[in-house]
């Protein structure tokens, strides 16, 4: 089986939630005043928040970040327009990046790691909070320098080559959003199959020059995953989630949502176009 999902996340690790800023300390006072000062603020604070409830709410939109590093707050400034376009969750996008401590070194960069940009469902767990937001901020084909908090990244843990407590600097560039080529041989009467179900597929692979890497008929039976969940190539999860139970169709997986540049050992070449010819067999819907 040459399908099988090969990781190509560089920032594959699970993300941290920020917490929210530490409750304010109070200061010591005579103790003879201790109380006045007490019920006038909170007199104070009452009438603040009668007066500002607009601000309040605002300023609850986007998380505060505790000041672990230098940064208290996301940091974005764009340096090249996108389209307006933006991406929708479950969108397959493509990111490249190059990511940089704050005195400079650089931790990761995706032209020269492999040169394929990052494609992943946006909205997907797995990704620390300030990536999230900042990508949510682009549109494609938008390039963006952006700050991230320690407290919207890996906070006090750190991670890997990234410090504790460490701010990090990204250029961001939103290449655009990643589809599979799609043609209907035969649309199928039953489901469309949707993320979480259990599908069994029919296929045979091959090269854009005809070469065949691989059947389902070398195994006499269907092969079977769960839609959605990373366990075969991205451009199945999206190409089978186009389709009904019951339907035949073609599938042109471009090479950055199959095997990218590494390939597959000696049966895929690097940056190959994988062509399927697949059927639905059938679907079982676990969450129903």
């Amino acid at each position: 089986m040459k399908i099988k999902f090969i990781p190509i996340l560089l920032l594959g690790v699970a993300f941290l939630i920020a917490c929210g800023p530490p409750p304010p300390t109070t200061t010591e006072s005579e103790d003879q005043a201790e109380e006045a000062m007490v019920e006038e603020s909170a007199e104070e604070s009452v009438a603040a928040e009668e007066e500002a409830p607009e601000a309040a709410v605002e300023e609850a939109a986007e998380p505060a970040a505790q000041n672990l590093g230098g940064l208290t707050e996301l940091e974005f400034e764009v340096i090249e327009e996108g389209s307006g376009e933006q991406p929708q969750e479950g969108d397959y996008i493509k990111v490249h990046f190059i990511g940089s401590l704050a005195d400079g070194t650089e931790f990761a960069n995706s032209y020269t790691q492999g040169g394929d940009p990052l494609v992943y469902p946006f909205g997907q767990a797995g990704f620390f909070e300030g990536w999230t937001m900042a990508l949510s901020r682009m549109s494609f084909g938008e390039k963006a320098n952006v700050g991230i908090p320690a407290a919207l990244a890996f906070g006090e843990q750190g991670t890997g080559v990234i410090p504790p407590n460490a701010d990090l600097y990204f250029e961001l560039e939103l290449v655009g959003k990643a589809e599979v080529g799609f043609e209907s041989v035969e649309e199928g009467d039953g489901e469309q199959a949707m993320p979480g179900d259990v599908v069994q597929v029919e296929y045979t692979g091959t090269l854009e020059d005809g070469t065949v890497f691989d059947s389902s008929s070398n195994t006499g039976q269907p092969f079977e995953f769960v839609l959605g969940q990373g366990m075969v190539i991205p451009g199945w999860d999206i190409g089978i989630g186009m389709m009904k139970e019951g339907g035949k169709a073609i599938l042109t997986v471009p090479s950055e949502l199959a095997y990218g540049a590494a390939g597959a050992g000696d049966v895929i070449p690097p940056n190959a176009t994988l062509i399927f010819e697949v059927e639905l067999v059938s679907i079982q819907r676990i969450n129903q």
